[in-house]
């Protein structure tokens, strides 16, 4: 199988990361912060470094239940985790 690595192909991994995270944050802490909250502190640039550098390290990857947990958007997790969520204004030539 083989796939092309396009800005849309970032962009929905990073909104799907973006996602899972806030789900994970709200439901630990839900009974003390609004969903809102936990939405704006995610958005923060200093939490999104956080998360980037953790991307960048493989601390953070998506994996497919399916398949053992086998990792999988390696590249575009990759580019998020070197360029951030500037990945997805990153050129396509620069993403092969």
């Amino acid at each position: 199988m083989t796939s092309r690595l396009t800005k849309r192909a970032v962009a929905a991994v990073l909104l799907a990361l973006s996602q899972k995270l806030h789900e994970m944050v709200n439901a630990v802490i839900s009974d003390s912060h609004s969903s809102t909250a936990v939405k704006e502190a995610l958005e923060h640039p200093q939490t999104k470094e956080v998360v980037q550098k953790h991307i960048l390290a493989k601390g953070i990857r998506m994996t497919d239940p399916n398949q053992n947990n086998k990792s999988i958007y390696k590249a575009q997790m990759g580019l998020i985790g070197e360029f951030g969520e500037h990945a997805v204004n990153e050129s396509p030539k620069s993403l092969n």
